[in-house]
């Protein structure tokens, strides 16, 4: 089928369960099983043209909605023990006479925006497909695509004419997001945001957002042939918000997967300028970074995290961490790898690769990464006291593990 209707001029929405303008909402208790939503080919324009779902009219900003459960446009929401399992998306998409171009595209189970307060809870999303194909010989081109697990449209991010930004609380709880796929097959200048989470970011609101007791595994994100450049943020989680009002702790990301095809990624597990805390990154696989990457800056940290047997693929990847930030502390690096064409980079980085800030490292276990275990790339010192490196005594051995200004001529600081 092709459910749903049109929010707006701009927003389009897809989702087998669609609620638009309803005040007060709770989505509970449903079974969304086995739907099957496609559209084949959107056309922009010509003989051709699908006037109601076409990639908007002479609009470069442009929001396509579906997937499961679709909210845009209440005052509170409550999306609640609802099992959202074996769905399929499928968009077929022409770019060259027939544009699609310059599309956000939110195949999210679970999409909402334009909301109060909002309190997503208790769902399990598992088994779900989308697939992004080209019609023919005509690639679609230069799209944002964002996760088919839970994906909130404005919480800090204006995407599409009339969205802005929600000042509103967003709580996101105990929640299954398991073994969804994303293939790409066809477009150029496509990027995708994550498979399991994405909250993209783009303003300043402080709205307060908790996430918090999330599974997020097993996701997959796949190529299948195709345009000239895809890229990732993160196959499991991606956030871009306000660290000082947005808490990420007690989640679990765990076999979260990339292909090694596309253009670039940037992590398998995490991507994200939100603090870590009380977290297990484990067993994910990206292209530059295995575990995770942070962008947050000084105020970013992680914090009683479980970081392990993380594998990137790119020749010059980081397997555990890459910017850690403020802070890395009680926390357990190990296992974590660089695999590059099958063949283990034993002078590459499979535990930390500290740039930017990272101050402090203290009262961790950070042992068996392949390569280095700690790398800094910076001209300041780093007090690394009080760790355990899997050695109680040999000085030489645990120096091995480091890169710092010993090995690199006084270029970079010491790691002491």
């Amino acid at each position: 089928n092709f459910s749903g209707g049109e929010y707006d001029a701009i927003h389009k929405m897809m989702s087998p369960i669609t609620i638009t303008n309803g005040g007060d909402v709770v989505v509970s208790n449903n079974i969304v099983s086995n739907n099957y939503t496609s559209k084949n080919p959107l056309y922009m324009n010509g003989a051709y043209a699908d006037k109601r779902y076409r990639f908007g009219s002479n609009k470069e900003e442009f929001n396509l909605i579906g997937g499961g459960i679709g909210v845009l446009g209440c005052n509170t929401l409550e999306i609640s023990s609802n099992t959202i399992e074996g769905n399929e998306l499928r968009l077929r998409t022409r770019w060259n006479e027939y544009k699609n171009w310059d599309r956000w595209i939110y195949p999210g189970m679970i999409t909402f925006g334009l909301h109060g307060d909002a309190s997503i809870k208790n769902n399990i999303i598992r088994n779900n497909n989308f697939r992004f194909e080209r019609d023919n010989n005509y690639d679609t081109y230069n799209s944002k695509v964002f996760a088919i697990g839970i994906s909130p449209m404005n919480q800090a991010g204006h995407h599409g004419d009339n969205m802005n930004c929600s000042d509103s609380p967003l709580a996101i709880d105990s929640n299954r997001i398991e073994n969804n796929l994303v293939i790409e097959s066809g477009s150029e200048n496509v990027h995708y945001f994550g498979v399991g989470m994405s909250i993209p970011g783009y303003c300043d609101e402080n709205n307060f957002i908790n996430i918090r007791s999330n599974t997020i595994s097993g996701n997959r994100l796949e190529r299948h042939g195709g345009g000239d450049t895809q890229s990732y943020e993160s196959v499991g989680v991606y956030i871009n918000s306000n660290n000082d009002s947005t808490y990420f702790y007690d989640n679990h990301i765990v076999g979260n997967v990339a292909e090694t095809d596309f253009s670039y990624g940037y992590a398998g597990g995490y991507h994200g300028n939100v603090s870590v805390h009380n977290s297990t990154i484990s067993q994910n696989q990206g292209w530059h970074v295995g575990g995770i990457q942070l962008f947050g800056g000084a105020e970013v940290e992680i914090n009683r995290s479980t970081i392990t047997l993380n594998t990137a693929n790119d020749a010059e990847g980081v397997g555990a961490i890459k910017n850690p930030g403020n802070m890395v502390k009680n926390s357990i690096i190990v296992g974590n790898r660089v695999l590059h064409n099958g063949q283990i980079m034993e002078e590459e980085i499979g535990g930390i690769d500290a740039r930017e800030y990272s101050s402090e490292f203290h009262y961790n276990n950070i042992y068996g990464n392949s390569g280095y275990d700690f790398y800094n790339h910076r001209q300041d010192d780093k007090d690394a006291t009080y760790n355990w490196w899997n050695s109680r005594s040999e000085q030489i051995l645990i120096n091995d593990e480091i890169w710092d200004g010993i090995d690199d001529d006084g270029n970079t600081g010491l790691v002491t």
